[in-house]
């Protein structure tokens, strides 16, 4: 079942891109760089004297405005665990 799902999205993958390919397959052409989504969230992410700054920006539906979050990773920490948890706390806020 696996397998078959992995499959699926490498195919999808495949052909999603296969008009951006040119000729000879190594390089890629893009002609529009921006991806419009409805509520998307944007991620910054900044080393500092003493850890890691995230900065988490989002738009509030209800008040119409703009959000910003910052979270901060101390040194030593691992970062990439960190934005993962990240990423699961702003997405459970929603």
């Amino acid at each position: 079942m696996i397998r078959m799902l992995w499959e699926k999205i490498m195919k999808w993958g495949w052909d999603y891109n296969r008009g951006l390919r040119n000729s000879s397959g190594d390089d890629y052409e893009i002609e529009d760089n921006s991806v419009s989504m409805p509520d998307p969230l944007e991620f910054k992410v900044q080393p500092a004297q003493g850890g890691t700054i995230v900065e988490v920006t989002s738009w509030n539906k209800k008040n119409e405005e703009s959000v910003v979050k910052l979270h901060i990773i101390p040194d030593g920490e691992n970062i990439a665990d960190h934005v993962g948890k990240i990423v699961v706390i702003e997405m459970l806020r929603r």
